[in-house]
């Protein structure tokens, strides 16, 4: 149910998509808006020095550009600003209080009205700014940009995150071409300075310290503050994947935390859809590992030690494992059964001793 409605809301954004993007034009440096750029710091230098040097081949004139890196790590951080064709300000955030007083204290030093907000890791293209202008000239208080990873999946954690995040990025996208925008990310997001004062003064959320782009989104959306998604490939941002499931996870339940104080109830129904999708995870996962392995096994018992022919094999499978398939691999006498994006278990014919589970 869940995913048919998912479905239909995608199916429909790309009716309305074509209408809503903004076709992207080189900014003509007499038309130029001045930009504020926020990075919230607490992580890598080397990742931060990548997104910079992407600030700095922009197609942008960057005469008109500010970078405001506002540093709420212990270290003190120390960058060569002589060649950057744009004014860097390094911004020392002694409060320590996470991303979102690291943001404010941006917002309050930025000298110019249209802003926008990157997480330091992540990377763009040349037009990125451009796009972003184009957006705040058309008039829009909030600009939700748009996400999508530097490369394809590799690994079972990759395709995990790279599938429930871009199901999240179609509801972000979804939702605001609808007017009922749910979800935003602050890795790419744009505000006016005005925009950003309106909701402070209505906002409840400053004793966490994490939430700075939805609760803004919930603000503005709460004023009828015009918002606009920045779908075209010009302003999208490029991200890196987690490490591994593990972070992807507690990435996730940091999100959902936040959920306590949302009020807005559209918000709300879908956090609770995604937190039970997380917390059900695991008992899927050992579901799917299981079935995979059983599956194995009668499939290489059925092709090894009876003789028949693989496709009959899934006969001899318990009721309800119609999800799970087998594969073989002659050359080896191999059977690998699977559950697709959560497990994958292989038995292998072992003369007398019969099929055996292959060590993981």
């Amino acid at each position: 149910m869940i995913a048919a409605i998912l479905i239909s809301y995608v199916a429909v954004m790309f009716v309305f998509l074509r209408k809503q993007t903004i076709k992207y034009e080189q900014t003509n440096p007499e038309q130029a808006l001045p930009l504020s750029v926020l990075i919230p710091f607490r992580g890598s230098v080397s990742e931060l020095s990548g997104l910079l040097n992407d600030l700095n081949n922009q197609d942008y004139p960057l005469e008109n550009v500010e970078v405001l890196i506002i540093n709420d790590s212990e270290q003190p951080l120390h960058l060569a600003t002589k060649s950057f064709r744009f004014s860097l300000q390094i911004i020392d955030s002694l409060a320590r209080k996470g991303k979102k007083a690291a943001i404010d204290l941006g917002v309050s030093t930025a000298k110019n009205e249209h802003i926008l907000s990157l997480d330091a890791d992540v990377r763009l293209k040349a037009t990125h700014l451009s796009g972003f202008s184009q957006a705040f000239a058309a008039g829009n208080d909030v600009v939700v940009g748009v996400l999508h990873y530097n490369e394809l999946p590799k690994n079972f954690s990759n395709y995990f995150e790279y599938y429930e995040y871009y199901g999240m990025q179609a509801v972000t996208q979804a939702s605001v071409l609808f007017g009922n925008s749910l979800l935003c990310s602050g890795a790419n997001l744009g505000f006016t300075k005005a925009t950003y004062v309106k909701t402070r003064a209505i906002r409840t959320d400053f004793e966490l310290e994490s939430g700075d782009d939805m609760f803004l989104l919930q603000a503005a959306k709460k004023l009828k503050l015009k918002i606009f998604l920045a779908s075209g490939q010009s302003s999208s941002a490029l991200l890196n994947y987690q490490t591994n499931l593990q972070a992807v996870l507690a990435q996730r339940i940091r999100w959902g935390a936040k959920s306590v104080v949302y009020k807005d109830v559209s918000v709300i129904a879908f956090t609770l859809l995604v937190a039970a999708a997380v917390w059900q995870y695991p008992a899927l996962k050992a579901q799917a590992e299981a079935g995979s392995a059983y599956a194995a096994r009668i499939g290489c018992s059925c092709r090894y030690v009876q003789g028949r022919p693989l496709d009959s094999c899934t006969t001899d499978f318990e009721p309800g494992m119609e999800i799970v398939s087998i594969s073989d691999d002659p050359a080896t006498r191999t059977v690998t059964g699977s559950v697709p994006l959560l497990a994958s278990r292989s038995a292998r014919f072992a003369g007398a001793s019969g099929c055996l589970l292959v060590a993981e």
